[in-house]
């Protein structure tokens, strides 16, 4: 009975010594973990979700739909190509657009 008591106090020890460890590596590497979820949810969450609401109105443009460009300008589709969508602006003068620079349907 006196092997298991000193084996589990071994054990306990062990145990307690790989749980500080454990911390001490957490405490030192805490601020870096902290500025990567700041990072995270700051900058890199709000832009995906961003870029993914882009490719969805891209995806979905069609004919009469009046969208605003990345650029600012505002204006109605009248065709649509695989590429390149042409714009009648508020002035009725056509303009030639990239489908990738679509911001927003207006």
């Amino acid at each position: 009975m006196n092997d298991f008591i000193k084996l589990s106090m071994i054990m306990f020890t062990l145990v307690m010594w790989f749980f500080l460890s454990f911390l001490q590596v957490l405490v030192y590497f805490s601020p870096i973990i902290i500025l990567f979820l700041i990072y995270y949810f700051a900058i890199l969450k709000p832009t995906t979700e961003l870029n993914n609401k882009k490719t969805l109105i891209q995806s979905y443009l069609k004919i009469g739909d009046k969208i605003i460009t990345d650029s600012g300008v505002v204006g109605e589709i009248v065709s649509i190509d695989k590429k390149i969508i042409v714009l009648k602006t508020v002035d009725s003068k056509l303009i030639e657009v990239l489908i990738s620079s679509v911001a927003d349907k207006a």
